[in-house]
Formats: C-alpha cells, sequence, structure tokens
C-alpha cells in the first residue's frame, strides 16, 4: 500500500480555494451561455460578471501562491542555501524571479571572489617572515599569524577575541599598542622579546574608520642577526685597529731611534733591524690574513673557486714538509695516518691551508718531544681529516668561540707566538665553502682535536 494512503496520512479531499473558484466560473460561464441564448440579457451580464471575478480570483491565487514560493526562497538565502534556481508556473511572477536569480547569482560570484582572496590574504600572512598582530580599539586580538603565535607562545585557537594584555606578556607591546591607538603611527622600536636574546624591529600602524581608530597593526621583524652582524663588525674594526697598532707602533718606535743615534753601535743596530723585520712580518701576515677572511667571506669566492679531484696523501705530504722545519725547532714529531688512493672534490689550495693552519697551531702549543698526528678516513659519505696534539687543552668555557676572529685563549702568549688571531676563522670559512664544518674535542691537560668534515662526494655548484 503506497505511504499516502496509510491511516496515519489521511488525504485531505476537500477542494482548494482556488479550485472552487474554478468550479464557480465554470458554471457561472455555462450559466451565461445557456441564458444568452435564452434571451435573458441582464442575467446573461451578471453572469458573465461572476465569470471573470471567478477568473481574476483563480489568477490571482495562482500569483499569491507563486509569490509565497518566492518568498520562501528569499527567506532562506541568509540560512545558507545553495539551491539557485527558483521555479515559477505564473508569468506574473517570471520576471521578478529572474531578477532575484541574478541577484542571488552574482552575490555568489561575489562571495566566492572574496573567499578566495581572503584564502590567499590567509596563506601570504602564513608564509611572511615577520610576526604579525593586528587588535581593535578594545585591545582584543582579532589576528594573528604563526610567526606571532611561536613569538607569543600564543594557542592557535586560544586567543582570538581575548584581550591582548592577557595572552601577550610583553609590556613594551602594551605599550606599543597604546600609544599606536593614542598618537597613530609609531615608529620602528627596537624590542628585545622572549628571553631577551632576540631583538626585534616593531612598527605599529593605526586602523583607521569613519570614526577614527578602529584598532592598530603591529608588525615584528627579527633583526637579532644583523644586530649580532654590526657587533661583529665593529669588533672586527676594532680588533683590527689593535692588531695593526701594536707592530706598526713598533716599527715606528724603533726606526726614529736608529735615525737619533749619532753613532749607532752595530749590535744594537743589528737588534733593532731584528724587530722591526719581525713586527713587519707579523703585519704582513695579518694584513695577508685579513684579506684572505675577506675573500672567503665575498660572494666572489663562490664563483671564482674551482674544484677538483684532490688527492689527500698529497697534501698531507706537502704540510708535512712545509712545517717540518717548525717541528725539528720545537722537537715535535709529525705523523700522517691517510690512504694513499684517498680522494676527495675540493679546492686544493683552500685544503692545504687548512690543514696547514691547524698543524701549524698543534705545533706551536705542543711541548717538546711530543707527537703531532694527522690523520684522513672517509665514513658515511663524509671525509675528516683530524688534527691532535697533546698540549695543554682548552677549557669548555672557550670553545663555543674559538673560531671566532681575533679570538683568543691566552692573548699574551699568542701574540708573543705570532698568531694573528684569524688562523681558526679561516678555517671555518673553507670549510663552509666546501658545504662542510671544523669541530674541536678537548681536555685540559689532554691536549685537542680539531675535526675538519667536508662531504666526500661531488660539492655543490658554485
Amino acid at each position: 500500500m503506497d505511504a499516502e494512503h496509510t491511516p496515519e496520512t489521511p488525504i485531505d479531499r476537500r477542494p482548494s480555494l482556488e479550485t472552487k473558484w474554478a468550479l464557480i466560473g465554470t458554471a457561472a460561464l455555462v450559466g451565461t451561455i445557456a441564458t444568452a441564448m435564452a434571451g435573458w440579457t441582464w442575467v446573461a451580464a451578471i453572469l458573465a460578471a461572476g465569470t471573470a471575478l471567478a477568473f481574476a480570483s483563480v489568477r490571482t491565487a495562482r500569483v499569491h501562491r507563486s509569490l509565497r514560493r518566492l518568498t520562501t526562497h528569499v527567506e532562506s538565502l541568509p540560512t545558507g542555501s545553495k539551491s539557485t534556481r527558483i521555479d515559477v508556473d505564473c508569468p506574473e511572477t517570471a520576471r521578478l524571479a529572474r531578477a532575484i536569480q541574478r541577484i542571488f547569482d552574482h552575490d555568489a560570484a561575489q562571495g566566492a571572489q572574496v573567499e578566495t582572496e581572503l584564502d590567499d590574504l590567509r596563506r601570504t600572512l602564513e608564509v611572511i617572515g615577520h610576526g604579525l598582530l593586528v587588535v581593535d580599539a578594545h585591545h582584543r586580538l582579532v589576528r594573528a599569524n604563526r610567526v606571532a603565535e611561536v613569538l607569543f607562545c600564543l594557542q592557535p585557537e586560544g586567543w582570538r577575541g581575548r584581550v591582548v594584555e592577557e595572552v601577550v606578556r610583553e609590556p613594551a607591546v602594551h605599550d606599543l599598542i597604546r600609544r599606536c591607538l593614542r598618537d597613530g603611527e609609531v615608529a620602528p622600536t627596537e624590542l628585545r622579546l622572549g628571553d631577551a636574546a632576540r631583538v626585534y624591529l616593531a612598527a605599529a600602524e593605526p586602523l583607521r574608520g569613519a570614526r577614527g581608530p578602529q584598532g592598530a597593526l603591529l608588525v615584528f621583524d627579527d633583526i637579532t642577526r644583523l644586530k649580532r652582524l654590526e657587533a661583529l663588525r665593529t669588533d672586527f674594526a676594532a680588533n683590527v685597529s689593535h692588531e695593526l697598532r701594536t707592530p706598526i707602533t713598533s716599527i715606528r718606535g724603533y726606526a726614529e731611534t736608529l735615525l737619533g743615534m749619532d753613532k749607532p753601535d752595530q749590535a744594537q743596530v743589528r737588534r733593532f733591524t731584528e724587530i722591526i723585520a719581525r713586527n713587519a712580518a707579523r703585519l704582513a701576515t695579518l694584513i695577508e690574513d685579513i684579506l684572505a677572511l675577506s675573500f672567503l667571506e665575498s660572494p666572489a669566492s663562490q664563483r671564482t673557486l674551482e674544484f677538483s679531484s684532490v688527492p689527500i696523501a698529497a697534501v698531507l705530504s706537502e704540510v708535512r714538509e712545509t712545517l717540518s722545519p717548525t717541528a725539528e725547532a720545537r722537537s715535535v714529531t709529525l705523523a700522517c695516518e691517510c690512504d694513499p688512493l684517498l680522494c676527495v672534490n675540493g679546492n686544493e689550495t683552500l685544503l692545504a691551508q687548512v690543514i696547514t693552519n691547524l698543524v701549524s697551531n698543534a705545533i706551536t702549543y705542543s711541548p717538546t718531544g711530543a707527537t703531532v698526528t694527522v690523520s684522513a678516513r672517509v665514513a658515511a659519505e663524509w671525509l675528516s681529516i683530524d688534527v691532535s696534539d697533546h698540549g695543554p687543552g682548552i677549557g669548555a668555557e672557550h670553545l663555543p668561540r674559538l673560531f671566532e676572529r681575533f679570538y683568543r685563549v691566552d692573548s699574551a702568549r699568542s701574540r708573543e707566538l705570532g698568531g694573528t688571531g684569524l688562523g681558526l676563522a679561516i678555517v671555518k670559512h673553507i670549510a663552509k665553502l666546501h658545504g662542510g664544518d671544523v669541530t674541536v674535542a678537548s681536555t685540559v691537560g689532554s691536549g685537542s682535536t680539531f675535526s675538519l668534515r667536508i662531504p666526500a662526494g661531488t660539492p655543490r655548484s658554485w
């Protein structure tokens, strides 16, 4: 049995108002025709009027029904109805239906475009490298991108709509917002946020509306690395000035002394000349190291350096031959451990300079009769060259800064031994140019081991 005819759903057999008027109109039409045929003109006129009224009522009912359907459809639009087709069976409302249809289609297209633009804006805000905060006139957080969430430790879904003072524990940011809403645009200001180890350049721009500021946009740019580079540049200039002043002062002083002697003693002249020559050599070495470091740090080094297959055993043999007189003068033995067939892709001149610097330092700080060992091996696609000595070792507090320019563990002894303080910085940059790094392991009283690691395969193309 069909569900429409079940006892639970009785059929309403009463004719609708539209049907009643149609029946009345039909009856009136038939009566009019019959009356006219009988010659009763006045009665026919009354019946004709009734017929017209009946059909007009039917038409009105149809228009009313179409209007009800249009009304229902329009009322459903704010609820998110996706139906865009409006079916009407009444010519009088078809034009209105088409107009509503066009409005709905236009709004749907505009909404899709706005949503697309909002998605693009959200993606842009998420990938941008700056932290962004948007607050309203009442200090409530409206928007924050991922960088800002990490910077201020905001829970992804717990900050929206909350007062910024509740979720951002940075008084400097609170003051920035207050000044922006009160005075307008705030000039970029350096702030130390978080653990105060990082520096940010913060700027605030008011979001203006018809009635004045409606909120503020805050931008946080991490300039920690830039500040660190500025500090290094300042320190480098100061250190270079200091390092140059010492030999220049010595050269100038002894030269003026020689010029002021009426009857110079030959032994004294020789001693002064040796001092001048020694300081001039130190000055030349310092200048060469500065120029070498400047070249290694410049983009030009990446474009001009040539890489080829370098036989490591041959490089170690060359370094050993070069430094043997220095080692013999200090009664230090040089030992090399390397596979004769071991090769690596790199720049032979720079690799020889790295090994020379490390072995020279090991000889310099080794006690008389000690052994300096240089070993090379390949493990896990990395070439490792280790230089070990049995010197005094290096304290743990010095290890993090050991490869900084002009950093010395013992400044007085380093200058006495002729060091410029740039050797390990040069080693670090050469290792980076080869796509590797350099590390040190040391124990006070037991010596140190410096390890150069570079890829054993073909280095990246410059």
